[in-house]
């Protein structure tokens, strides 16, 4: 977010913009756990596409052998898919409040998830196409950006509940738009 505020040359320093909108190749593959990328656990072939509107995503996976495209932890039985977006609003400093506050905050934090189905590790994985959609009917406008987020969870099956493990789950910003 440093990078996105320092390229904003209208302003001095201290109440520069936070323009999303147009410096949005800052957040592409944006890792949420520096420990743990996307990249590194899941190499089952996938492809994200969206809507013109941006209310709608989707995340599409092929069917593989799990053992042979997932790094999951030891001990883990099961994984899902998560697809997700949300949307963040461009930021401007407001000089009254001595605070950044978003320039549409109506449509900032609008959000929503999509999880894939539980799967099993030592069994085929059919792949799966999930979508995440926003309210139809809200009109996105030029100050936001949609963050298409992608991830993977891993459970341990126990007496059929699944424990979410505390490791090896990441969430990665696949694309914004």
């Amino acid at each position: 977010m440093k990078k996105i505020n320092l390229e904003d040359g209208t302003e001095a320093r201290g109440v520069r913009k936070v323009e999303i909108s147009s410096q949005r190749i800052y957040l592409y593959n944006f890792g949420f756990d520096k420990n743990v990328s996307f990249a590194s656990i899941v190499y089952i072939p996938y492809a994200t596409t969206h809507d013109i509107d941006r209310l709608k995503a989707n995340l599409t996976t092929v069917a593989v052998n799990p053992t042979d495209y997932l790094n999951a932890p030891a001990g883990a039985t099961h994984f899902r898919f998560i697809n997700a977006i949300g949307v963040v609003s461009d930021f401007i400093y407001n000089d009254a409040t001595k605070t950044y506050e978003p320039s549409n905050g109506a449509l900032n934090e609008l959000s929503n998830t999509t999880y894939g189905a539980y799967n099993a590790l030592n069994t085929a994985y059919a792949g799966e196409n999930l979508d995440v959609l926003l309210p139809v009917g809200t009109v996105m406008t030029a100050d936001v950006s949609v963050l298409h987020c992608i991830g993977i969870e891993f459970f341990q099956e126990v007496n059929g509940n699944y424990y979410k493990f505390s490791s090896g789950n990441c969430l990665m910003i696949d694309n914004v738009f």
